[in-house]
């Protein structure tokens, strides 16, 4: 399903990290923490964005996290969005994307 993210012009160095898993294991959690690492203590350029518009606060809480630690957030409905808005952060070293547990 993702792998032609890799292929829409980014740069050689940026990472995209795709989280999969059910609801409720703890996905937006760990990219929160893997961001602020990231970002604040290895001075890293990083991008948040979910596709989990289903569950109820997904959104609200990836925003907060980002907004907290001054990181870029998007939100994208589907692949084709995503694709359209992760160009937008061609100088990100790392996109990190929530996901819902079915698509």
């Amino acid at each position: 399903m993702f792998p032609e993210c890799r292929q829409i012009g980014s740069p050689p160095w940026q990472q995209v990290i795709v989280f999969i898993g059910p609801a409720g294991v703890g996905k937006t959690t760990l990219i929160a923490k893997l961001a602020a690492n990231l970002s604040l203590l290895n001075n890293k350029k990083v991008a948040l964005f979910t596709l989990d518009t289903y569950r109820i606060g997904a959104v609200d809480q990836l925003r907060t996290f980002a907004s907290f630690m001054g990181l870029p957030f998007r939100v994208a409905s589907d692949v084709e969005e995503l694709r359209k808005v992760m160009g937008e952060q061609s100088r990100r070293d790392y996109i990190l994307v929530d996901t819902r547990d079915a698509f």
